[in-house]
């Protein structure tokens, strides 16, 4: 089996295409995607090891001291941590958010509008990421949503 490597833009576009609505025309059009050999890995192959090296510890000298004082991080923080050029670690992190939606007696509808709204959001991130559902309050301590998110 061959594995296939796809840029991160080109995997999005894909997804895109593989929407539920046209997965079975998606597959037909896979041959149109321009793969490539695209690897974090290239991103950083050329740097030395002394170099890799220098480069780490400043950006833990710099980070470090944020943390430590339990500074937010700004753009220019994030966009730094997004662009290092090094080895990169991937991680998964979870947000709980607590909105509110109109109230139209029909639940479902409400739940769709809600993950709607956090779809929005989670395209203003920038990042990759997967809305994993919405669950409304219950007012119950034992179960205190109606579905789990």
């Amino acid at each position: 089996m061959k594995k296939i490597k796809l840029t991160e833009s080109e995997l999005i576009d894909l997804i895109k295409k593989l929407t539920p609505n046209n997965l079975v025309e998606g597959i037909d059009d896979m041959e149109d995607i321009n793969f490539s050999d695209y690897d974090d890995s290239d991103d950083y192959d050329d740097m030395d090891e002394e170099e890799d090296e220098d480069s780490l510890e400043q950006y833990k000298r710099e980070f470090k001291k944020k943390i430590e004082d339990d500074e937010d991080f700004d753009e220019s923080d994030v966009d730094e941590v997004f662009s290092f050029k090094g080895p990169t670690r991937r991680f998964r992190a979870s947000i709980y958010v607590d909105g509110l939606v109109p109230d139209t007696d029909d639940k479902e509808f409400d739940r769709q509008v809600a993950q709607k709204v956090m779809e929005f959001y989670a395209k203003q991130l920038g990042i990759e990421n997967y809305v994993g559902g919405a669950g409304f309050k219950t007012g119950n301590i034992l179960n205190p949503y109606d579905k789990d998110f």
